[in-house]
């Protein structure tokens, strides 16, 4: 009996040391710059998962829902993604815990595939749409919004004008035959190569509510007498006028795989910005479509956020501003091939003079694609 009441008295002191010292997360902003929302990513260890795989929060000065990934599709999550808003040099202490407060956040990411009405599949967060013709022309188009909301399922409903301003956005982007926002391809022949011949799949990883990830396979991606498969890994989060894309290229023929290319589409009478050292690189100018398609109907910027060592080069063709970029060794990838395979992550974004916020001159934009380089919070994880 006196057995029993000491393992029942050690078993409710271990629940309260563990009550009293839950998982630690603490993140920092080590810029001098104000974070509204910053999306952090964190792993989900084994000791994560032993507090359940769903249902939990992260309590500090306030209270903030997560997102639990689970990328390679094992039963179990990979990836924790939440929003942190930082002040200049804050450092911010949150405890991981099963969600007792009933605190949800509403769902502010979608991705999918739209074939019909859309021409492809399209990605957005509740302030920036994208989406990408799924043919030959493989550019990214903008949709830019005048409120926060979602609105893809909408403008890709059969039927609808997504070229008209409605409450849920409209496109904004004349794509042509170049990159578009952001789009990407190879450096081959002393030309950009974007994916026209290839085996096209894709799979949705996650739909919110805070983050969306869509993975487009290209198999057997044929450039002349090269072949090459591609996955490009597109994430979306809550809140930003960004989108991420990760790439891997595995050369499919022994030879050793090109540079990447992305870049922007190159409009007339528009200011470009570019600085390899703060590794940035976009178009701001009277670029916007108005209402109807019509030409220069409003200021518009649009850029690139890369690794500056990642960046070769940049240039400009008939149609393009466009960066080449190094890869490097894929890190836990989306399905590694060979070991020739190479990795890329760069991220795409877009500020319309219309939207709350919106950039208003080419020194505001290029402050805000700054800005977007240098975010980069840092995280520590503090486990029992």
């Amino acid at each position: 009996m006196r057995k029993t009441s000491l393992f029942l008295l050690f078993s409710l002191l271990a629940c309260l040391c563990y009550a009293e010292q839950p998982l630690s997360i603490i993140v920092s902003n080590p810029t001098g710059e104000t974070w509204l929302e910053a999306p952090v990513l964190a792993p989900f260890t084994k000791e994560m998962a032993g507090m359940g795989a769903q249902d939990l929060v992260l309590k500090g000065t306030e209270i903030l829902p997560v997102q639990l990934d689970d990328l390679n599709k094992d039963g179990s999550p990979d990836e924790m993604v939440f929003l942190a808003s930082l002040g200049p040099g804050d450092v911010k202490q949150y405890h991981l815990m099963k969600n007792t407060y009933g605190y949800y956040s509403p769902c502010r990411t979608h991705t999918g595939m739209y074939v019909k009405g859309f021409e492809g599949p399209g990605w957005e967060s509740d302030r920036l749409g994208f989406r990408l013709y799924w043919d030959e022309r493989n550019a990214i188009d903008l949709f830019c919004k005048r409120m926060p909301t979602l609105g893809l399922k909408q403008y890709a409903t059969p039927g609808v004008n997504y070229h008209m301003d409605t409450a849920w956005g409209m496109d904004v982007l004349k794509v042509g035959t170049s990159l578009g926002a952001g789009g990407f391809g190879v450096w081959l022949g002393g030309k950009v190569e974007k994916v026209a011949k290839a085996q096209r799949d894709y799979e949705v990883k996650a739909d919110g509510p805070l983050r969306a990830i869509i993975d487009l396979k290209y198999t057997d991606w044929t450039i002349g007498e090269r072949k090459f498969n591609l996955i490009a890994r597109i994430s979306m989060f809550a809140g930003q006028k960004w989108a991420n894309i990760e790439l891997w290229l595995t050369p499919l023929d022994g030879s050793p795989a090109p540079e990447f290319v992305t870049g922007v589409v190159k409009h007339e009478d528009t200011t470009l910005i570019q600085d390899k050292a703060a590794g940035i690189m976009g178009r701001w100018g009277l670029q916007a479509l108005a209402p109807g398609e019509k030409p220069k109907g409003s200021h518009l910027g649009f850029g690139i956020a890369a690794n500056p060592s990642q960046i070769v080069a940049f240039g400009e063709d008939a149609v393009n501003s466009f960066v080449r970029l190094r890869g490097i060794a894929p890190p836990l990838s989306a399905g590694a091939e060979k070991e020739k395979q190479i990795y890329v992550s760069y991220k795409v974004h877009a500020s319309w003079i219309h939207e709350p916020g919106g950039a208003s001159s080419s020194e505001d934009y290029e402050r805000m694609l700054r800005s977007l380089a240098r975010q980069k919070p840092e995280i520590k994880i503090s486990e029992k």
